[in-house]
């Protein structure tokens, strides 16, 4: 919107209209302008001479006139109106009452700030003793209308009106808005002789000498109003920065101070900073017992304090204050109370004493949990500021007490939760070493078994070569089996940290299948490789993955048939864009993983091999390649399985790694400790 003219001009209009009755709606004032429709008060702004509009505003507002007044020379009758009204401020009235001659007051008009503005440009051609000549120059570029012309009019027409006078003899001889360069006026009154002159003179200095003794009065009267409400400003304003400090203070305390007895210290020390409270006390609702229980003071002797610690009230009492304030859960404050706060634990004060009582409840969720309550002895006592200020803060202070109680208990709980999870993996560390002992012993005893035999025949037989060589291949078979269980057995139960390094993953595949290549010559299997040429270089510890490798396809090989095939292919897969994964897929056409021991063939001892021609499985390779894995940031996983299809097992691990320690995976494989710690 722009800011054309002052709000003179439609203050003018405004008043008018408003003398008729025909005062424009809101809803009218808002469709002027969209800066006017987005006022809290239109017709406030628009009847501020201190503010500003343009002058299409005036110009609708002129047309709404003519229109519901039904006269074409609605804005003439504006223009009188106005200069007998309030269209001048303070400083133009003063300036026109020491005038006090209408010649002497043309001869100011262009002087006046209020009757130059940006719509026109008001000329004095010449002023005798009863005539002047005037001319109005539009703005030629400005939205204007002949209704800015009457309403001229009719305010030079009516100008003596100011010092209670006859309105002037008005002739227009040329106007702008019917193809003149610019509007003349010219205007005639009738001449006063000395005595009027003199009169007018005297009369409009004592109006000036009233005037500006009203408005020192008035200016008087307002600075003194102005100086009340600062100091009364000032004085909430105080009070509100305290207020401010103290839910500032206590919100720092509630992100802060968990324990409970240090943010009960802190609450005392807001208290006593910001409220002037020098003796409180905070208690709390038993819900078991339905009391109401001290939980903490400050400010009180030594003795009160001891006594106060044992202080509970039932809450069906009534006469007490501090149950009145839970069960409404309303404020009390008393400013002449005879009885102390804690009526049961101090002596009864003098008769000469009087103390002022404040209790407010603590409220968290519609629900009082507990009553802050505060005493203070003497003329001053508790003021109603401060009151003010302990009812604003109270909810704070109730959530960072609830806080901290409920942090308290949580705490309690881990602690718990810390000792039960010791117990329990105890006793899984215990079920693990009584079943690994189990299982250990019967591996070993089948070898052993074995070997036992052949040297309880060995002095009968020692003639027979063929014995002897059949011996010595058994024995040294099972041995062999012993060292390789025994070596599984502790890769199991002390698993080393993980060595990240550069490794070239396909010369690694490429060693492990050289590895297995007579294995697999001797039943003709295909082997096949498949490596994607854009993966080179990862980084991983490459003993671990070696032995992930050698574990999966040993198995394939052993559970392929003769003249099958086993496949080896490396490819990236982004299943998330952010976090692509290495993946090593070993595939066999042997006859798969069944549906009952796909989701077993992960744990521990448990082995397929037995249920098939294979033997001398120990059902640990696969949980030891799974555990690698996990140590390197991934997973060993079992594709579904489908007809004629083999088992497809996928090596994936992550591109970028975020190792993992090993020390952070709760493992019941380690030898259990002699006791059971537990922090809290």
């Amino acid at each position: 919107m722009e800011r054309d003219v002052g709000c003179c001009y439609t203050k003018a209009i405004l008043e008018h209209l408003a003398a008729n009755e025909y005062l424009p709606t809101l809803e009218r004032l808002q469709q002027l302008d969209p800066a006017i429709s987005a006022m809290r008060d239109p017709l406030g702004h628009l009847q501020d001479t201190a503010n500003r509009v343009s002058t299409d505003i005036v110009k609708k507002l002129f047309s709404h006139a003519v229109r519901m007044l039904k006269d074409s020379l609605a804005p003439y009758h504006i223009g009188c109106r106005a200069v007998q009204r309030s269209f001048f401020d303070y400083l133009h009235r003063m300036l026109l009452d020491s005038l006090a001659s209408t010649e002497a007051a043309i001869r100011e008009l262009p002087r006046i700030p209020c009757l130059q503005d940006r719509t026109h440009r008001l000329e004095v051609v010449e002023v005798s003793a009863n005539e002047a000549l005037l001319r109005v120059h539009w703005t030629s570029w400005m939205n204007l209308s002949r209704h800015f012309c009457l309403f001229s009019q009719g305010f030079f027409t009516h100008l003596p009106c100011y010092w209670k006078e006859s309105p002037l003899a008005f002739t227009e001889h040329r106007c702008q808005f019917h193809g003149d360069p610019f509007c003349e006026y010219r205007i005639r009154w009738r001449p006063k002789n000395l005595l009027q002159r003199w009169f007018s003179a005297s009369r409009s200095r004592g109006v000036l000498l009233r005037r500006i003794h009203r408005e020192v009065e008035r200016e008087r009267h307002h600075r003194s109003r102005q100086a009340d409400d600062s100091y009364r400003l000032n004085r909430e304003l105080q009070l509100k920065m305290r207020q401010l400090i103290a839910i500032q203070e206590t919100g720092k305390a509630i992100l802060t101070v968990l324990d409970l007895t240090e943010l009960l210290s802190s609450i005392m020390k807001i208290l006593a900073r910001v409220c002037h409270i020098r003796r409180a006390a905070i208690l709390w609702i038993n819900e078991k017992e339905n009391t109401l229980d001290h939980l903490f003071a400050a400010g009180f002797d030594q003795e009160i304090i001891e006594k106060l610690r044992d202080y509970r009230v039932e809450l069906k009492r009534q006469d007490n204050l501090l149950v009145r304030v839970v069960s409404s859960g309303r404020s009390y404050l008393i400013s002449d109370s005879r009885r102390p706060l804690f009526g049961d634990v101090f002596s009864p004060p003098s008769a000469s004493t009087l103390s002022s009582l404040a209790a407010v409840p603590l409220q968290t969720q519609n629900r009082v949990i507990g009553v802050l309550a505060t005493e203070a002895r003497g003329p001053n006592g508790i003021s109603a500021e401060t009151f003010e200020t302990l009812e604003l803060f109270a909810p704070q202070i109730a959530i960072a007490i609830q806080n901290a109680t409920l942090y308290h208990q949580q705490q309690q709980q881990m602690a718990e939760l810390r000792q039960s999870r010791a117990l329990l993996c105890r006793a899984e560390k215990l079920s693990f070493v009584g079943d690994l002992s189990a299982r250990l012993a019967h591996e070993i005893k089948n070898p052993l078994t074995a070997i036992g035999t052949f040297l309880q025949m060995l002095p009968a037989r020692m003639g027979d070569p063929e014995f002897r060589e059949e011996f010595y291949g058994i024995a040294v078979e099972e041995t062999a089996r012993i060292n390789r269980l025994i070596a599984e057995l502790l890769n199991l139960v002390k698993p080393v940290d993980p060595l990240y390094q550069p490794t070239d993953l396909h010369d690694i595949l490429g060693r492990m299948m050289l590895l297995v290549s007579p294995q697999s010559r001797g039943k003709n299997i295909d082997l096949r490789s498949d490596f994607d040429p854009s993966i080179q270089t990862v980084n991983t510890d490459p003993e671990k993955l070696k032995q992930v490798v050698l574990n999966v396809l040993t198995n394939a090989v052993e559970f392929t048939p003769t003249h099958g095939t086993v496949s080896v292919k490396t490819f990236r897969r982004a299943e998330h864009p952010a976090d692509p994964e290495i993946c090593i897929e070993v595939a066999d056409s042997g006859p798969g993983v069944a549906a009952e021991d796909a989701e077993k063939i992960f744990d521990p001892y448990y082995t397929t091999k037995t249920q098939s021609r294979i033997s001398g499985g120990t059902g640990l390779g696969l949980f030891i390649a799974a555990k690698n894995m996990e140590d390197l940031g991934g997973a060993v996983r079992l594709g579904p399985a489908a007809p004629k299809r083999g088992a497809v097992f996928t090596i994936a691990f992550p591109e970028k790694f975020r190792p993992k320690h090993i020390g952070d995976r709760v493992s019941a494989l380690r030898v259990p400790d002699s006791g059971i710690r537990a922090s809290g």
